[in-house]
């Protein structure tokens, strides 16, 4: 009779290499696609922060055509971003510090050369606004005296802008 004592301790050792090449192979997989996110993750944020540091919008200016008018603003992008759309009419409107909406929302252009409203800005570009008359609008009351503080705040990028206009004669339409 023949005694097999060596082949079962190398089916046993071959056993425990696929055991361990099997698991080995699992965890190089599970590393493999957990580096993917970190780096997806990472590559994302630098992105975000980016776009960020290349951001900046400017109010040049603001008037009306008469006291009592709707409020103009002429909003430009002095930075290297360019504002879709979207970011643009999601603008935040604080008024004297009272949060009043967002640009598409308070903003409305009827027959303006260029509307900010629904339209991209890109790096040097201009674009002008027009208060809508009514609950969220900004009527240039005038007077001596008189004064505001326009605030915009663009939510993906962060970008702040203030404006602060004191009216020194009662027929000012301008700042």
């Amino acid at each position: 009779m023949m005694k097999r004592k060596g082949v079962e301790g190398i089916i046993a050792v071959v056993l425990l290499l696929m055991m361990t090449v099997a698991i080995a192979g699992a965890a190089f997989v599970w590393l493999t696609k957990m580096q993917k996110g970190i780096q997806d993750d990472v590559t994302k944020q630098q992105e975000e922060m980016k776009k960020k540091a290349s951001s900046s919008l400017i109010i040049d200016a603001a008037w009306t055509t008469a006291i009592g008018s709707p409020m103009h603003i002429m909003l430009r992008n002095n930075g290297q971003y360019t504002y879709t759309s979207g970011e643009i009419d999601n603008i935040e409107i604080h008024y004297n510090g009272i949060p009043r909406g967002k640009l598409v929302t308070v903003f409305d252009e009827n027959a303006i050369a260029r509307p900010c409203v629904g339209n991209a800005l890109a790096p040097g570009e201009s674009c002008e606004a027009v208060s809508i008359l009514a609950t969220n609008s900004f009527p240039w009351t005038g007077g001596a005296g008189w004064e505001f503080t326009l605030m915009l705040l663009e939510p993906t990028t962060e970008a702040s802008i203030t404006k602060s206009c004191r009216m020194s004669r009662t027929t000012q339409k301008t700042c």
